[in-house]
């Protein structure tokens, strides 16, 4: 029935009909039992790559959620990273009501190039349901992605001349321009 409504008891009675003698004198038979309700408050997840994203490209993951049950009163779902300096979601909440509640709404979620050499770093979306459906409300499910650092530590040095005269007294103008953003304060001696 798509709705979570519990667990049914039921009553079912067999009566038999037949022109054979010995098959009209069996009594009815009462069957009694209880139907149990498989319907779950969950959000589902579809998503067509895995959750790792690359920092400096234009990589996205695509979530599409649906609700697994049908709900009795509207559902929103807050969406919220742990670590907002590795990814971003394209929307900050989506809403199911009891007619959409199985057709999907995608979220993006995309990398965020920091410029830090920091690893491999794993984070999560996190979903968060509110609802006056008290099976919904209250639920929280996440989704842990990976995001691959591109980064790496050195640095470029810039000029505007590729040579100069010996002796000349010409000057020239060296530019030093780091790769990444270094977590604590670096240097270049020239000698």
């Amino acid at each position: 029935d798509e709705m979570i409504d519990g667990d049914k008891p039921f009553d079912m009675t067999f009566t038999f009909t037949s022109d054979d003698e010995s098959y009209q004198a069996i009594e009815p038979m009462k069957i009694s039992g209880t139907v149990k309700d498989a319907d779950t408050a969950e959000i589902f997840v579809s998503m067509g790559d895995a959750p790792i994203v690359k920092e400096g490209s234009s990589d996205f993951v695509t979530m599409s959620l649906t609700l697994s049950s049908k709900p009795t009163a509207a559902v929103d779902i807050a969406i919220s990273v742990t670590d907002e300096t590795e990814i971003k979601a394209s929307k900050q909440s989506i809403r199911f009501n009891t007619n959409s509640w199985n057709s999907p709404l995608d979220v993006l979620v995309r990398p965020v190039d920091d410029e830090i050499v920091d690893g491999n770093i794993k984070s999560k979306v996190v979903l968060k349901m509110t609802s006056s459906d008290k099976n919904f409300n209250g639920k929280t499910q996440e989704i842990e992605y990976t995001t691959i650092d591109d980064d790496k530590a050195g640095f470029v040095i810039e000029s505007n001349a590729a040579s100069f005269p010996e002796n000349s007294g010409s000057q020239v103008t060296m530019n030093v321009r780091l790769l990444s953003q270094p977590t604590f304060d670096a240097a270049a001696d020239c000698y």
